[in-house]
C-alpha cells in the first residue's frame, strides 16, 4: 500500500526510527536531571546518587523499550552463541587490560577510585546496580535503538553506524575524563555492536556489558586479595 509515494513498511521503519531516537533524548535527558536538583551534591558525597539516577533510567527505560520495541525485528533479545560469546568477552578483556600496557598507561579515573572507596551498604548497592541494571538499558539505549537509527539514516551501513554510536557511547560517560577512557569505551562499544549483529538482539549485548562491569569492579579486590596471599 502506497501513502503519497511511500509504502506501510516505510512509514512503519520511519516511525521506529523516530521512536528509538525519542528513547535516546528521554535517556539523556533522564541523565542531566542531576544538574537541576540542588541536592545532588549531598547525595553523590554519601554515594546514593547513581544508584537513584540508575534506579530512575531502568525504570523508565527497561519498560518503554520490552513493551514497544522488543517485538520489532533486531530490537528483540536475540541468541546466546557461546562460540561467539566468548571470544567477545576475551576482546573485552583484551581492550580493558592489555592495551593500556601496550599503547599507553590509563591512569585511574577520579571516579572509579571513589566508587571503590565507598563502604558496606551503599558499595554494594552501586556494585549491583553497575552490574545488573545499568548494562540492561544502556544496551536497550545504545545498540538497540541508537544503533538502529543510524543503520536506517546511514542506508543500512553498520560499520558508519557502529562508529557514530561507540563514539556517542564514549561520549555519554561523562564521569570518566581521560581520554585512555574514552579510546577503550569506543573500543568496548564496538566489541558490544558485534555481539549485537551476530546475535541478532541485545541479550549478547547486555551480558557481555555485564561480565564486563563485573570484572571491572571485581577486579581490585581479587589483585588485592593475591598480594596478600
Amino acid at each position: 500500500m502506497n501513502v503519497d509515494g511511500y509504502n506501510s513498511e516505510t512509514i512503519e521503519r520511519s516511525k521506529s526510527v523516530t521512536g528509538c531516537f525519542a528513547m535516546f533524548l528521554l535517556f539523556m535527558g533522564i541523565t542531566f536531571l542531576p544538574l537541576f536538583y540542588d541536592g545532588s551534591k549531598a547525595l553523590l558525597d554519601k554515594g546514593y546518587l547513581y544508584p537513584l539516577l540508575f534506579s530512575l533510567e531502568f525504570m523508565i527505560i527497561f519498560p518503554l523499550y520490552y513493551f514497544y520495541f522488543r517485538k520489532r525485528e533486531g530490537y528483540g533479545w536475540g541468541s546466546i552463541r557461546i562460540g561467539i560469546f566468548f571470544p567477545l568477552f576475551l576482546c573485552v578483556l583484551f581492550i580493558q587490560y592489555v592495551i593500556p600496557s601496550l599503547i599507553f598507561i590509563k591512569q585511574a579515573e577520579s571516579w572509579s577510585v571513589s566508587q571503590l572507596a565507598l563502604k558496606g551498604h551503599v558499595f554494594w548497592m552501586n556494585a549491583v546496580m553497575m552490574i545488573l541494571i545499568v548494562p540492561v538499558y544502556e544496551e536497550m539505549i545504545f545498540r538497540g535503538c541508537l544503533l538502529s537509527v543510524f543503520r536506517y539514516w546511514f542506508g543500512n551501513n553498520i560499520y558508519a553506524a557502529g562508529i557514530v554510536v561507540s563514539l556517542i557511547f564514549s561520549a555519554c560517560h561523562l564521569q570518566y575524563l581521560g581520554w585512555q577512557s574514552f579510546v577503550m569505551l569506543f573500543l568496548v562499544s564496538g566489541v558490544f555492536v558485534v555481539g549485537r549483529v551476530k546475535s541478532g538482539g541485545i541479550l549478547m549485548p547486555v551480558f557481555l556489558h555485564m561480565l564486563m562491569n563485573m570484572t571491572v569492579i571485581g577486579m581490585p579486590f581479587v589483585t588485592a586479595y593475591l598480594g596478600t596471599v
